[in-house]
């Protein structure tokens, strides 16, 4: 059984096991900003928009979804960073900015360990492998052998993101070789996909999908050990021959080291309650995701366990800390 998996199971089940914590006294006293790194329409800012609603009538104030993107997430992550450590900044963080860019960038103006507090882990979203309609390979064996026969390049929304260290990974497991076409974000990868001015893209399943339904794309696998509820027909990466395949996106609430123990206790409660509420859950399901949650600790590991599982597709995407 892959331990990542159980361990987010385990994340799945726990908000039934938790007690309510303890009332912050005079916490919050004004409304809180929730900052995704990433630009507005995407799974992440759909999904923090919709934690940020459940929560607002848990905490008694409005909860703002403020976009920081740019520099692969790093730039939202080090306006967290770097805020007043009160509980009223949050970051709805990602693998992105949290698990692989620490692994591919030295000059980073945050450090994960040192200048977050992971609060709750509120779900994860697979990546999916989709070719070009036209591309003459009608299965993931038939890929496999078309790569052999000549170069193919696959897309993704930029270097050093969970998309791209998929596409590596997958290559190199498979012992075939790809060209990597970088965007800066997921929309132009996909288009340029759909068009056929790259052979397939990596990418979550809510970008794939309108351009798979229009005929544009098909879609040949799915990157998480387990099939999702929003393409029950996809195939596992693992299923098709590449035993013990899982990567995921996943999305967290952080807060700033150092915001005090009290606050993190009711920003815990009312994210958790909000991840279970059947309406986000439904929106986490309609992205291709599963809404989890769970305790800080739980968290924490999950991190240190996801950066050291990654270590392997930033060898195979031949990354160098720069």
């Amino acid at each position: 059984m892959n331990p990542a998996r159980t361990g987010r199971r385990l994340l799945l089940a726990a908000p039934l096991l938790l007690a309510p914590p303890a009332r912050a006294q005079g916490f919050p006293d004004r409304p809180l900003r929730l900052v995704v790194a990433y630009a507005p329409g995407g799974a992440a800012d759909l999904m923090a928009r919709g934690v940020a609603q459940h929560m607002q009538p848990r905490l008694g104030v409005a909860v703002t979804v403020e976009n920081r993107s740019g520099g692969t997430g790093a730039i939202g992550a080090q306006a967290v960073a770097q805020a007043a450590a009160d509980g009223h900044t949050l970051l709805f963080a990602s693998g992105t900015e949290i698990s692989v860019q620490p692994l591919v960038q030295k000059a980073l103006a945050y450090n994960v360990d040192r200048d977050f507090t992971p609060i709750t882990l509120c779900g994860i979203t697979p990546i999916v492998l989709a070719v070009h309609a036209a591309l003459p390979a009608p299965d993931l064996p038939g890929l496999l052998a078309l790569a052999r026969q000549r170069p193919l390049s696959f897309s993704s929304s930029g270097s050093g993101t969970i998309n791209h260290l998929t596409g590596e990974l997958f290559a190199a497991r498979s012992g075939i070789r790809l060209l990597h076409v970088p965007y800066r974000g997921t929309g132009q990868a996909v288009m340029d996909a759909a068009s056929g001015q790259v052979d397939m893209i990596f990418a979550g399943l809510p970008a794939i999908l309108p351009l798979v339904r229009s005929g544009q794309l098909r879609i040949l696998a799915i990157s998480t050990a387990q099939r999702s509820a929003a393409a029950p027909e996809v195939p596992t990466l693992a299923e098709l021959g590449l035993q013990g395949f899982d990567m995921s996106n996943w999305f967290g609430l952080m807060a700033p080291a150092g915001t005090p123990a009290p606050a993190l206790a009711r920003l815990g409660e009312a994210a958790r309650a909000a991840t279970a509420e059947p309406e986000v859950r439904a929106l986490f399901a309609r992205l291709g995701g599963e809404a989890l949650g769970g305790t800080a600790a739980e968290y924490r590991a999950f991190i240190q366990a996801e950066r050291a599982r990654l270590g392997e597709a930033v060898a195979a995407a031949g990354l160098q800390p720069g």
